[in-house]
């Protein structure tokens, strides 16, 4: 795998809180194995989020017209409004 250097810049907080968890869990071995590790866990859950609304959708879109009813943005205020 080749790999990429990256400079990036983060408050002194943020970088206290980096350095203590990567000393804190022997599962990292440098502030770079834990970026890579936050990284892939961020694109995993977006991958996730993407699954989980495809599914949602899925049945709307195979749907044929007549299941679909027509309504005004006013209809769907009034609805929302009390709720």
């Amino acid at each position: 795998m080749t790999t990429e250097r990256l400079h990036i810049d983060l408050d002194s907080s943020l970088a206290a809180d980096v350095r203590r968890r990567v000393s804190q869990n022997a599962r990292y071995r440098d502030t770079s194995d834990y970026l890579e590790d936050l990284i892939r866990r961020d694109l995993q859950n977006r991958d996730a989020d993407l699954r989980w609304l495809q599914e949602k959708l899925e049945p709307g879109m195979r749907s044929d017209d007549s299941a679909f009813v027509t309504v005004t943005a006013k209809d769907v205020i009034e609805r929302n409004k009390h709720r």
